[in-house]
């Protein structure tokens, strides 16, 4: 089972240096606007799939759209909106725990052009699939 999200980013695309040198409360807001859509969008996936949920350690992958072609380190969104969406996904049930038990978290792919948010969830390639 592969599960792909697709949206329109709820909010700015904020680095970890862009959350540091703001007050608490501009992260905030949109830490939870990127945690909510994620969420959300899980939800309607399992409402879809007869309440589908991994019971395997899962893959994440993360592609972020960008308008421009600035320089940009990839690792500087996992902190800020690459967790906030895993943690919708958590709290949406497609897997039990964001630990390293039960998820690894791919470093994002940053997509100059793109306009659309794409999570894809997949079981970890080492994990083998439970027998029947």
């Amino acid at each position: 089972m592969k599960v792909v999200l697709s949206f329109v980013p709820p909010a700015e695309v904020a680095s970890t240096n862009q959350a540091v040198a703001n007050h608490w409360r501009w992260w905030h807001g949109r830490k939870v606007k990127w945690r909510n859509t994620a969420h959300a969008h899980a939800a309607l996936w399992r409402s879809r799939n007869a309440r589908a949920q991994f019971h395997v350690p899962v893959q994440v992958s993360v592609d972020l759209p960008f308008r421009d072609n600035r320089r940009r380190d990839p690792h500087n969104y996992v902190g800020t909106v690459v967790k906030a969406m895993v943690d919708g996904l958590v709290n949406a049930g497609l897997f039990p725990d964001d630990s390293g038990e039960w998820a690894t978290i791919d470093m994002p792919t940053l997509n100059v052009g793109a306009r659309v948010v794409t999570i894809t969830i997949r079981p970890r390639e080492d994990t083998p699939w439970p027998s029947p």
